[in-house]
């Protein structure tokens, strides 16, 4: 391909009985679904540490909501929900307490609730989140309908997965990053340099 962004989207195009493709590239990790999700978490808890109420928004929380690997990882009724009744109701900031109120009675809910628990700037917190995310994600993946399940997507969850361990590491070595912004900032030049190699 001369363009690599467009590898995902021609794989994804691809009819179910293609059969197996044989790809050898590169693909920048920055340009992946699981990138665009992850950075939205951060930029959600980002926002609200700024706020004086510690809320969330509800641009950040639809965007981290509306999400497909979220919709995929059997939370996508209940995230539907919540966002149908923030729509409702005309709220602009909720705090956990609020969001779970939103999906009571919602199967699903318990799934997405370590979400929107606070990180107060806990990195290690924060961290711990995103792995269970990347547990959650892949649990739902691997529970497809084909034996398989989803190899693009498992793919991206365990690129993700080193990498949160690379930041793990960093903050257990250095203890130099003290702020969700500060954490965002690092994620994203890491992903920047960082390239999921695809051969086979």
């Amino acid at each position: 391909l001369a363009n690599e962004d467009l590898l995902i989207p021609m794989l994804q195009s691809l009819p179910e009985n293609t059969g197996k493709v044989n790809v050898t590239m590169g693909y920048p990790l920055k340009n992946s679904p699981m990138h665009s999700l992850l950075n939205g978490l951060l930029q959600m808890h980002e926002n609200a540490s700024k706020a004086s109420h510690r809320k969330f928004h509800y641009r950040d929380i639809s965007a981290v909501l509306a999400h497909p690997y979220i919709r995929a990882a059997k939370t996508g009724e209940t995230a539907q929900h919540i966002m149908d009744e923030i729509r409702k109701r005309n709220l602009l900031f909720l705090s956990e307490k609020d969001l779970e109120k939103l999906a009571e009675g919602k199967e699903g809910y318990h799934a997405l609730q370590m979400l929107f628990t606070p990180w107060k700037n806990d990195i290690s917190k924060a961290l711990e989140c995103i792995t269970e995310l990347i547990g959650l994600l892949k649990s739902g993946f691997t529970s497809s309908e084909t034996e398989t399940g989803k190899p693009i997507e498992m793919e991206h969850l365990y690129t993700y997965a080193k990498l949160i361990k690379r930041l793990s590491a960093l903050l257990e070595e250095y203890g130099t990053i003290t702020s969700v912004k500060t954490l965002r900032a690092l994620f994203n030049r890491l992903a920047a340099r960082s390239e999921e190699r695809r051969v086979g």
